[in-house]
Order: structure tokens, then C-alpha cells, then sequence
């Protein structure tokens, strides 16, 4: 799904284990529970996507957009290319699990 416009879909609680979105426009998408594990995120445009409580474990999030991003509850535990300007840019909250240092 390289390049892939999911604009405006909605993939609430989808199962998107290790997906290849690798310049994906996933703006205003709905991803609220997705499994998202593993998944190459690369480039992707996630603006105003709602990630609520979805497993972004190990997701690669290098360049990818996240501004005004719902990351709320989400897990990012070894989230690989995700930087400190990324997540100030989203919606974080105490439920959201960030990568180790």
C-alpha cells in the first residue's frame, strides 16, 4: 500500500499488522484501535488522523507527519523514527505509551 490515499477512510480497529504505508496520506483517517504493529509509516501524511488506543508498536514513524494526530492511549512502545517535534505536534495524553529513550 505504498502511496496509498486513505484520506478520510475510516479503519477503525482494521488489522494493519506490519502494513506497508510508506508514503501513505492517511489524513483525517479513522485508526481509532487499529494494530498498526510494526507497520512502515514512513512519510506518511497522518494529520488530524484519530490513532486513539491503537498498537503502534515498533511502527516506523521516520518523516511521517503527525500534526493534530489523535495518539491518545495509543501504544508506541519501540516506535522506531519518531522524534520529540513529531509528538509535540500530536495529542498525547498519560494513557499514551512513548518509545524508551
Amino acid at each position: 500500500m505504498i502511496g496509498a490515499d486513505l484520506k478520510d477512510a475510516n479503519l477503525e480497529g482494521a488489522y494493519l499488522y506490519g502494513a506497508y504505508l510508506k508514503n501513505a496520506n492517511l489524513e483525517n483517517c479513522n485508526l481509532r484501535g487499529a494494530n498498526l504493529r510494526g507497520a512502515n509509516l514512513r512519510w506518511a501524511n497522518l494529520k488530524n488522523a484519530d490513532l486513539k488506543a491503537a498498537n503502534l508498536v515498533r511502527a516506523d514513524f521516520m518523516q511521517a507527519e503527525l500534526k493534530n494526530t489523535r495518539l491518545e492511549g495509543a501504544n508506541l512502545k519501540m516506535a522506531e523514527g519518531l522524534k520529540s517535534e513529531q509528538l509535540a505536534e500530536a495529542h498525547i495524553d498519560e494513557q499514551t505509551i512513548l518509545p524508551s529513550a
